[in-house]
Formats: structure tokens, C-alpha cells, sequence
């Protein structure tokens, strides 16, 4: 699957029972203690989903729910919220209003939220296959921008290009692909990615993928064939076009 989740709740136990019941099912997750480090952790790894706890210290499941609302780089991210209370109406309100995806009773069988967070994917992905075109989900940051791919399809590398394309018009000259979410990378797949590479660097730009680790030897070998280098890391790719850049590299930043 590859998905990746963000699981904030102060519980110890709970994150352990969630995470390992998830990451047997095939999701990457992620996990932090409370609501503040929550909201940094989403900017660092931008999930394809967080899922919370309604009561926490600090700063509870629905202030933080507000909190990447208010966000513009994670307003859009889906939130499915966990509560070991009785649900009442003003905050089957609130789950309406701040949009989430599914407002859960905890329970120590962990079926129920296995499956919705399933149909919750299956139901994302029709409709990424239906869309056909439109940009693929972006973030900014001050370097440049970083494009998720949620799976390769067949209509992965016209919507890619067409993501590469608006980018550029707002200005965004360097970009890093996120492709940790992917496990079926093929030859055509990184020979799309080379030559909009190419394109974009006659751009005086560039375009750097992020892989899930470890790389295979037959990945490697690949992307050495399509001159194509990978990063351990989003950060790390990022940092890497501050080194390349000219002086005057912020400038032609327009966000």
C-alpha cells in the first residue's frame, strides 16, 4: 500500500497498538505524543492521513484539527479523529464542520479502524483513477516544491507532467518527487521522470526523488542508467538546492 499516516495521541499504548495493527496492514506510520509536535511532524512528513485523539494535554483532537486547517500547506490533509467518550452532538458539529473523515470510538479490536482507513484509500484512489487529469498533490517550501505521487498508474506520468507544467508557470523551477508511497517503479516510469529532468534543468531548475529505503541493487542500477539520484530524505533533497543555487536563487521565487 505505502500510504502514509500520522498517528497523534498522548496514550504510549495506544500508539503502540495502532502503529503496529496499521503497519501490519501495509501503512507506513508515524507517530508523536501530542497535539503542537503533531502539527510540526505533519510538515515534516505530509501524510496521506492523520489520525488523532480527541483528548490530549496541551492541545486537544479538535484545536489541532484547527490547527492544519488553518494551514495552507496541510488544510487538505483527511483527519479521522479517535474518541474514548460518548459522542454528543456538539462535537459531531465540530467533526462536520472542520471536515473530517471519520470521528471513531477507540476500541482495543482495531477492525473497525483498519477497514475505514481502507475504504477511506480505496475511495481516494477511484478517485485519483477517475479524475484523469489536474494537478497531483503539491507543497511548498522556500527551495522549491515537493510533488506526491500516491501510486504509479497509467495516468500517473500525463498528470506528473501536467503538475511540472503549472509549477513552472507559477515560477517553481526546482521540485522534488516524493515517491516513497510507490513500490512498482518501472523503465518507462524513470524515462518520463528523465526527460522532464531534463526539460526542467534547461529551465535552470531541477527535479530530485525521494525513494522509500532501502533501494534495491536493480533500482539503483536503473536510476544510474537514467542519471537519476535519489535522497534518503525530503529535507535533505531540499537542502541540496540551497547548495546548487546562484545568488539570486530566491528571487526567482515567487511563493
Amino acid at each position: 500500500m505505502g500510504h502514509k499516516i500520522l498517528l497523534i495521541d498522548d496514550d504510549e499504548l495506544i500508539r503502540r497498538l495502532i502503529s503496529f495493527n496499521l503497519g501490519r496492514a501495509g501503512y507506513d506510520v508515524e507517530t508523536c505524543q501530542s497535539g503542537p509536535i503533531g502539527v510540526v511532524k505533519a510538515k515534516e512528513v505530509f501524510p496521506d492521513l492523520i489520525i488523532l485523539d480527541r483528548m490530549m494535554p496541551l492541545m486537544d483532537g479538535f484545536e489541532v484539527a484547527e490547527k492544519i486547517r488553518e494551514d495552507n500547506e496541510l488544510k487538505d490533509i483527511p483527519l479521522i479523529m479517535l474518541t474514548a467518550s460518548e459522542t454528543n452532538v456538539g462535537d459531531i458539529q465540530k467533526a462536520h464542520d472542520l471536515k473530517l473523515a471519520g470521528y471513531l470510538k477507540k476500541a482495543s479490536d482495531m477492525t473497525e479502524l483498519i477497514e475505514r482507513v481502507g475504504d477511506f484509500f480505496e475511495k481516494e484512489e477511484k478517485k485519483f483513477l477517475e479524475a484523469k487529469s489536474g494537478p497531483l498533490s503539491f507543497y511548498q517550501r522556500k527551495q522549491g516544491a515537493v510533488i506526491i505521487l500516491p501510486f504509479y498508474s497509467q495516468n500517473t506520468v500525463p498528470r506528473l507532467e501536467e503538475t511540472i507544467e503549472y509549477l513552472t508557470e507559477s515560477n517553481i523551477k526546482n521540485m522534488v518527487l516524493d515517491l516513497t508511497r510507490v513500490d512498482n517503479i518501472d523503465d518507462f516510469f524513470l524515462e518520463s521522470i528523465s526527460g522532464f529532468r531534463d526539460l526542467q534543468l534547461g529551465r535552470l531548475g531541477d527535479i530530485k526523488l525521494h525513494l522509500k529505503q532501502p533501494i534495491s541493487r536493480s533500482l539503483e542500477t536503473l536510476l544510474q542508467s537514467k542519471r537519476l539520484s535519489y535522497y534518503h530524505s525530503i529535507k535533505e533533497a531540499l537542502d541540496d538546492f540551497i547548495d546548487l543555487s546562484n545568488d539570486d536563487f530566491e528571487l526567482n521565487l515567487d511563493i
